[in-house]
């Protein structure tokens, strides 16, 4: 079985606040209602891109990649352009401890590189979050001491679009 990656619509909100608001999610993401709210007001935005993922044709988890130029200020801000950051969870609690956040997030980095052709991925899970920690790190992300990020190099070369900092994005294929 393996994930596919839809792009969120309005119509998905209500289920990914059920899965925010699930003990094991909000533990290392923090208050739901921000979450929603934040995903909400970036839905059509041109930096950032929101996918449910769904495994075997049953929405499973969420993810999202941003362009670390345009996002708001963080530990990202200094990476170099071709970076994109991404946020994965599982909402199922009944997929937890069978390998499918390791899964989902190897198959979201295959669909991001394939589609946009970044320099660099990042991701910044709670230090503490084991799971995810060690399913970035399964994937090849490596802690950046410097910035505190897990930090997966994966072209050379950056693709035209997104040394552009992805403009007139409107599909995931025009990502």
């Amino acid at each position: 079985m393996q994930f596919t990656f839809q792009r969120l619509l309005p119509a998905d909100l209500p289920l990914i606040r059920a899965w925010l608001v699930q003990p094991y999610v909000a533990q290392w993401l923090g208050d739901p209602d921000e979450w929603l709210e934040e995903i909400t007001t970036n839905l059509h935005v041109d930096w950032v891109w929101h996918f449910r993922a769904d495994l075997a044709g049953i929405p499973t988890g969420f993810v999202q990649c941003y362009d670390t130029r345009k996002a708001p200020h963080g530990a990202w801000s200094t990476q170099p352009p071709g970076t994109l950051g991404v946020d994965y969870f599982l909402g199922r609690s009944e997929v937890l401890g069978q390998g499918h956040g390791t899964q989902l997030l190897r198959e979201f980095v295959a669909y991001v590189t394939a589609q946009w052709h970044p320099r660099r991925l990042i991701a910044d899970p709670d230090p503490h979050n084991g799971r995810s920690v060690r399913a970035a790190q399964t994937c090849g992300f490596l802690w950046d001491e410097e910035t505190g990020l897990l930090v997966k190099e994966v072209h050379s070369l950056v693709s035209p679009m997104l040394a552009r900092g992805l403009e007139g994005t409107g599909s995931s294929r025009d990502l």
